[in-house]
């Protein structure tokens, strides 16, 4: 009896008797152990064959759905990071006027002080929340824009 490796797919690969002969015996077991009747040798051989492609065939469709979703994992996982990183640098900017280095001023005094030259606080307030806005977009709007 001879033997030729041949991929066993319930183990994932290995070698069994390739003698062509026991494969076609193995072959009518299974189909007598399931019930699917007496089989000839030889087409309980091309069974075997048809069922090895097949297997083969699905093992290379796994493969290639394992490899696309590597690639997409891999990309997610740097457009994770890169939000990440805007998210951090809009964290660290907002934390950039420490109240103890930039103590709250006195609003009536300043409001008293601005309004003795024409200026409202209302207009103080708005340019200064239109900076904060501008900055806090222009770093929300570079995360989404870069690939």
């Amino acid at each position: 009896m001879s033997s030729t490796p041949i991929g066993n797919p319930v183990k994932g690969g290995g070698q069994v008797p390739g003698d062509v002969d026991a494969l076609e015996r193995r072959v009518a077991e299974w189909y007598e152990r399931y019930a699917i009747g007496p089989v000839s040798t030889k087409a309980g051989s091309q069974l075997f064959n048809d069922m090895l492609t097949a297997l083969r065939e699905q093992q290379a469709l796994h493969k290639r759905e394992q490899e696309t979703t590597t690639v997409m994992i891999n990309g997610l996982t740097h457009e994770i990071t890169r939000l990440r990183a805007a998210l951090k640098e809009l964290v660290n900017w907002s934390e950039a006027y420490p109240l103890p280095v930039f103590p709250e001023p006195d609003l009536k005094v300043a409001r008293e002080g601005l309004e003795s030259v024409g200026i409202t606080m209302d207009q103080v307030s708005a340019s200064l929340i239109r900076h904060v806005v501008k900055r806090a977009g222009e770093i929300a709007r570079k995360a989404l824009e870069e690939k």
